[in-house]
């Protein structure tokens, strides 16, 4: 199951709400939110606790928003704060806990391994999201970002970010299993300098896909 949303972009105050497709299921109804202004962009995707957990998320800029991807490695270029639960805390309900972190470019060889499941080949950037807790280090988080310019994705994009995460409810011990059973509740993003947007009047449109894990399987539902 994929769920797609199309964002209006309001030139004015540039705001962009998601709505989703009549075919999204009840258990699964992530939402997008994106702001942005000049080379400042506000990147927000939030899930109910009651959610499926989300396997994968494909957040697509405009067509008319240009992309800036040739940032030296280490460079960071924005911030993230948001919302984890924590299921071994306290299962089977888990534990809020809110996490700020960086997001910093790196070089394709320093990338974290789960890039080559999460998408594999070659990218145009490749960010690492550095999220911390309570005081203690979280997972990083890779990003990879491409530039669109043929393909179907082209009539509407100019550009895609795509993150993945691991399944955080199947038995602990599980290869590929989220640390501590940790699931994505709330995460926004502030980049800086890499989505540049129009300073006409005119309205866009984000697009953002999202595909959840199949309950306590570990398997992608799309």
């Amino acid at each position: 199951m994929e769920i797609t949303s199309r964002l209006g972009l309001g030139a004015a105050l540039g705001l962009a709400v998601g709505t989703f497709a009549a075919s999204a299921s009840a258990a699964y109804t992530p939402k997008l939110i994106v702001q942005a202004q000049g080379q400042q962009t506000t990147i927000n995707v939030s899930q109910d606790a009651t959610d499926d957990s989300t396997a994968r998320i494909v957040i697509y800029a405009p067509r008319d928003v240009s992309a800036t991807l040739n940032q030296p490695p280490r460079t960071q270029i924005g911030s993230v704060r948001g919302l984890i639960n924590i299921l071994d805390l306290a299962p089977p309900a888990g534990v809020n806990q809110e996490f700020t972190g960086g997001i910093t470019t790196v070089a394709p060889s320093e990338a974290p391994p789960t890039v080559a499941l999460c998408a594999p080949g070659a990218h145009d950037a490749i960010w690492v999201v550095s999220p911390t807790a309570a005081g203690a280090s979280l997972e990083a988080i890779p990003m990879v970002v491409d530039r669109i310019t043929t393909g179907p994705e082209a009539a509407f994009a100019s550009a895609k970010i795509t993150v993945c995460f691991r399944p955080p409810d199947i038995p602990q011990g599980t290869p590929g299993r989220s640390p501590s059973g940790a699931r994505l509740l709330q995460a926004s993003f502030t980049l800086l300098g890499v989505f540049t947007s129009p300073t006409g009047g005119s309205s866009l449109a984000w697009n953002a896909l999202f595909t959840p894990y199949t309950p306590r399987v570990g398997q992608v539902n799309g």
